[in-house]
């Protein structure tokens, strides 16, 4: 596998990366466009594409927010032979789904007219109304989303110069969605790019050059500990209150969680953690020495209190899940991301500003979190870097290696394409095959999120 070049390929038509010919978008070229190799389980070679694939408006000019969404509806549509059933979820194929396989899962919308929250609700919308896509519901979510029209709602409320790594949508969670949009409502005066990766590269590049590490991931799974406040922190990267409903707060929306007591509100919290580990395999009632189930799977999640009322969730999940589209493994998790989030990406000399917080990582799990519980010293939300689950369900979950988070970081640096935005740009992501994250910016940059799950890739990509 060849490490990503700088070099943009040719403005070439749709046609000539396997599809059909539009008359409504015509393929579009950027600088930051880099030719790659994208492994495609379908074919004998892997297809060499433009990443991020970009459409634009075939119309010139000023073209009406009807007229957009009426060539969006076209991509959406469904082969006659293929009417989308929620009993019996199919393959989506649809002309916009062709175009997302045929470009490595990620397409940049540009020079649209979109304009408003409520515009790209609307094309978001359009596109679920022909693909069969679903709204994603949040469960045991960690960031702050403020709605701002139908599924559309911010993207993450931490500061400008707070750094995202590269991450799959919630892949530190069983519960996760199948596509994501990112909508440019202002654009950055400097920096504010998009960070984006193939999680197919990246398993074949792990594959190749840390084959250790990604056998651990797959077997025993990465131990994610996610500290949510009481309540609400802005302007946070994390911030979620652990009681809101899509956190692990009351579902029931009758349920009012200041009428509760304590111990009333702790219980509808553990067991909306087990419901999530649930979704993601995990069954109380089964042996934890069957070793032909993942440990990731036999342990499940747990959950922490701390002194000051906060909670601390460990969700352990694997590194790796089979994409059903390109048929290929991805690379699924937010490894990267936890660890830029744990300042883990600095010189060692800033790493040693905090020492407090950076020494958290050097303990297995468990004997932090009992160490916090005893006297806790720091305060939520606490940024802890990912933990590798421990080779038997009784084990602790216990630290990267040194080795290990260098080569993280290195190869996914190495892998990721730097999307740049103007206003009305649509990023669409299939959240399974393409990681993203986010760079520090300057001036007022403003990006919408639409979240939406696919019933054949959600049934399809479980391990």
């Amino acid at each position: 596998m060849s490490v990503a070049t700088q070099e943009p390929r040719n403005n070439l038509p749709i046609a000539s990366i396997g599809l059909h010919s539009s008359n409504d978008f015509r393929a579009g070229q950027a600088s930051y466009q880099r030719s790659l190799e994208i492994p495609n389980g379908n074919a004998t070679q892997p297809i060499v594409v433009d990443f991020p694939h970009i459409l634009e408006p075939q119309a010139q000019g000023d073209q009406s927010l009807s007229s957009f969404l009426a060539s969006a509806e076209k991509l959406s549509i469904q082969p006659s032979t293929n009417a989308i059933s929620s009993n019996a979820p199919l393959q989506d194929q649809s002309e916009l789904r062709k175009i997302l396989t045929a470009s490595g899962g990620v397409v940049q919308f540009r020079n649209t007219p979109l304009r408003t929250a409520n515009d790209f609700s609307a094309f978001m919308h359009t596109l679920a109304k022909g693909t069969g896509w679903q709204p994603h519901v949040d469960r045991g979510l960690m960031v702050l989303r403020r709605p701002h029209a139908d599924n559309v709602a911010t993207a993450n409320e931490g500061p400008p110069t707070q750094e995202i790594g590269s991450h799959n949508e919630y892949g530190l969670s069983s519960h996760y969605p199948s596509y994501i949009a990112f909508f440019c409502l202002s654009a950055p005066e400097k920096g504010g790019q998009t960070p984006i990766a193939s999680s197919l590269r990246l398993h074949n590049r792990f594959d190749t050059e840390l084959n250790d590490y990604l056998l651990t991931i797959t077997k025993q799974g990465i131990a994610f500990a996610i500290h949510h406040p009481r309540g609400n922190v802005e302007n946070h990267i994390g911030g979620n209150s652990v009681f809101n409903e899509n956190a692990f707060g009351p579902q029931d929306k009758n349920v009012q969680i200041q009428n509760l007591s304590e111990s009333e509100k702790r219980s509808i919290v553990e067991e909306n953690v087990k419901a999530l580990a649930r979704e993601g395999g995990w069954d109380e009632n089964a042996s934890e020495e069957d070793e032909n189930v993942p440990v990731w799977k036999r342990k499940g999640y747990s959950g922490h209190w701390m002194p000051d009322g906060s909670f601390l969730v460990v969700q352990r999940t694997p590194g790796v899940r089979k994409h059903p589209i390109f048929k290929v493994p991805s690379y699924f998790t937010n490894v990267h991301t936890r660890f830029v989030y744990a300042g883990l990406h600095k010189p060692d000399e800033e790493k040693r500003q905090d020492e407090q917080e950076a020494s958290a990582w050097r303990t297995n799990l468990l004997e932090f979190v009992e160490a916090q519980q005893k006297n806790q010293t720091l305060k939520p939300p606490v940024q802890l870097p990912p933990y590798l689950v421990g080779s038997h369900p009784r084990e602790d979950d216990f630290p990267f290696s040194e080795h290990w988070i260098r080569e993280n970081l290195r190869i996914t640096s190495e892998e990721q394409v730097n999307v740049e935005w103007s206003v009305g740009d649509v990023l669409l992501i299939d959240n399974l095959a393409v990681q993203h994250g986010r760079k520090p910016w300057e001036g007022d940059r403003r990006l919408l999120a639409s979240l939406w799950d696919s019933p054949f890739i959600q049934q399809a990509s479980r391990v």
